[in-house]
């Protein structure tokens, strides 16, 4: 069931998204998992997050933000490491975050069960394909095959949550617009939004 907004998410909307590959969209929803989308918001409506510090373990390039590090902290780790980051000898990790470069391998079957096996939210920056190759389903295709058929233009980072005891949720945060254009170049409060979203456990977001 989706709870009331509260004030910060009330522009948050939950959707199917339309794409080329319909019935693998209605597959990865099915069965009460959900589907959150953030709207285009403006550069002015994104300040940085300064709540309480992040840690972040991260499969590729640590990206430019605006929040210093007593804010976001970013740790470096590798795919073999995901079935460790929630140990008690982890650093205390919030999220996982996998970069552009590292997604192709990030939709491989051994990681999609990984995923699965985990409370933290993992996601996927520049993934053309929202997250639908790094999950299960029938007939799995490659990421490469799920981004030629939906070409997600607009989603910046996409992200999977497999709270305890509950179903799937998957998450969707555009490009900010700036004066009607879609800023590909002004990715830090994209980014700002995640971190809220995180430091909240994405209380009233879904």
């Amino acid at each position: 069931m989706i709870k009331t907004l509260t004030p910060f998410f009330m522009y948050y909307s939950i959707f199917l998204a339309a794409c080329a590959d319909h019935n693998s969209e209605r597959e990865a929803d099915e069965a009460g998992n959900s589907y959150v989308s953030s709207p285009h918001d403006t550069v002015e409506s994104n300040p940085p997050y300064d709540g309480p510090q992040l840690h972040i373990a991260l499969i590729g390039k640590e990206p430019e933000i605006t929040e210093s590090e007593e804010d976001v902290t970013f740790h470096q780790i590798g795919f073999e490491d995901l079935a460790t980051v929630e140990k008690p000898s982890a650093e205390g990790y919030d999220a996982v975050f996998i970069k552009h470069e590292h997604l192709e391998e990030a939709a491989r079957p051994e990681h999609r069960n990984s995923y699965e096996e985990l409370t933290l939210p993992i996601f996927f920056v520049e993934s053309e394909a929202r997250y639908l190759p790094f999950i299960n389903m029938k007939n799995h295709i490659s990421y490469e095959e799920h981004a030629t058929r939906i070409n997600d233009e607009e989603t910046f980072i996409s992200g999977i949550w497999y709270p305890e005891d509950e179903k799937r949720h998957g998450f969707a945060f555009d490009y900010m617009i700036e004066d009607g254009e879609r800023e590909r170049e002004e990715t830090e409060g994209v980014y700002s939004r995640v971190f809220k979203a995180i430091a909240t456990d994405f209380e009233g977001f879904l």
